[in-house]
Parts: structure tokens; sequence; C-alpha cells
């Protein structure tokens, strides 16, 4: 987690993996890689996954949610997390003018969509953070990053800039955020790559803490289907996910729907869907 200025959780004392955490573990600093100290009490009670020595940064990505453990660790994640993501990093790592014009100009398109512009962005799975730096060029607007994989999550800041308010190196089946607390939460290429048993889990989390919009930019299938993915399955999922979510969750009113082609685009022939909650 990126905080600047604000008060962030460090270990008072050396900690070793599986210790859980008290009280009397945690202290701030000012700014840093930390938690927010605002999620103090969340942070109690979970088990360490790497040790620390004291003054270190306690980020989301030391922790064990102990009541998320199972459903967490996925096939799916244990690939993007490890040799399968850094493979995708490798590729696509480069956030040059070639790939952001392009990006930008998808963006600006989906923002003409908004009946009121958002004040607050989250993404959800934001990789390096390419989509975030494309929304900083056209909105002013507070910007916040969940990202998983540790190596693409330390790249945030580089991609980002000054203009990212928060970084959070978790997974999306457990946002870091109160309900109703960001104007616009949004996935892209995310949703893709979750388990068909697990997709309630991460999307019902976009709906909770979203204040009013949702988007989602994913393959799209009339029906359900797994696809073989550079050679591996369980990896990618198609589906009609805009009739998903309003299926799920009938509060979300259609704004508007659009396609990204790969043609003049960063993007691989993918569909969008934005709502609103209503």
């Amino acid at each position: 987690m990126l905080r600047k200025g604000r008060n962030t959780l460090v270990a008072a004392r050396a900690l070793h993996p599986g210790q859980t955490i008290t009280a009397d573990d945690l202290a701030l600093k000012i700014g840093g890689l930390g938690i927010d100290a605002l999620y103090n009490d969340r942070v109690l009670g979970c088990g360490l996954c790497y040790p620390v020595q004291a003054g270190d940064d306690i980020t989301f990505g030391f922790l064990q949610w102990m009541e998320l453990d199972a459903v967490t660790k996925t096939t799916q994640l244990d690939a993007w997390t490890g040799a399968f993501g850094q493979a995708y990093l490798q590729r696509n790592g480069t956030a040059d003018e070639a790939d952001m014009g392009p990006r930008t100009a998808c963006w600006s398109n989906v923002m003409r969509s908004f009946p009121q512009a958002p004040a607050s962005i989250l993404e959800v799975g934001s990789n390096i953070g390419k989509n975030l730096a494309a929304f900083a060029r056209l909105s002013d607007a507070q910007l916040h990053a969940v990202e998983p994989f540790a190596d693409a999550f330390s790249r945030l800041e580089e991609t980002v800039g000054d203009r990212l308010t928060s970084a959070h190196n978790c997974t999306g089946f457990k946002l870091p955020f109160a309900d109703n607390s960001i104007d616009f939460v949004f996935t892209s290429g995310v949703l893709i790559h979750i388990a068909p048993a697990d997709l309630p889990g991460i999307m019902s989390e976009v709906v909770r803490v979203s204040k009013r919009y949702v988007l989602c930019n994913e393959y799209f299938a009339k029906q359900p289907e797994e696809i073989n993915y550079r050679g591996e399955n369980g990896l990618l999922f198609k589906r009609d996910f805009g009739r998903y979510y309003t299926e799920q969750w009938p509060s979300l009113k259609p704004i508007n729907t659009g396609f990204f082609w790969l043609g003049n685009s960063p993007f691989d022939d993918t569909t969008w869907w934005l709502f609103e909650k209503v």
C-alpha cells in the first residue's frame, strides 16, 4: 500500500512467519508502503506469511487472511502470482506512448457514458497500473489499486506516479475498503481469469465497495466456456459478464456497453459493460 502523508503500519519488533499479529506487534509512521492505520483492526489477528524486522512496512502481501485462506489459494491466483504472472509482466510491462495513447482514448470513450464523473476510482487487478495511468490523464479522481502479484504491485507508483492515492497488495476476494466507499470500481481482463465457482466472491466485493458505478472489461461469450490459454487449462473463462452482473445483482442498472477492438487499442477484442447502482 502506498500512503503519502498518512499514518501507516510498521512492525514494532521482529516477527516470524505463522505468528498472529497483536496490537503490541504494530507501530505507526508517516507515509511509506505500509497498510493505512485506518485498517489496524483488520490486521489484528491475521497470520504473518513472511519474516519482518522492526521498522519494516506491513503490507497486505505479508498477511494471511485466516477466514479467506481457502478461497484465496486458487489455482488461478497461484499461476498469476508466480511464473505465469511473471511471463505476462514481461510481455506487457511497458507503459510507453504506443500503448498509453490508444488506451487513454478507449477509456475517454467510456468516460463519456458517466452521468456524473466519479471522484474516486478503484481498479481490482491493476497489474502495473496502465489503466489507472490513463484515468490520471482524463480525471482528477482519486485513484486506488488492488493487485495480488507483488512484482506488478511494486511498479504501480512508477506507472501512475503521484496520482496514486492508495495501492493494496492483496486479492479481490476481500477488498480493504468500506461499503459504498469508491465512486467507480472496475476490472479489466480480470474476471476472465477467475474460476466460475469463485466469481461471486470477487464480483460481490466489487459491488459492495462501489458507491455508484461498476464496470467490467472482459472477453464475451454467449454461453460460459473455458479456453486453453497459452497451453494451460483452468486459467481463462469467457461468458456474458454483463448479464451475470445483472442477474446476480438486480440493483445494477446498465448504462452502456461497448467493444475495444485489438486493431486500434491495446485490448484484445474485449467487451465492456458499465452499470450504476440504484
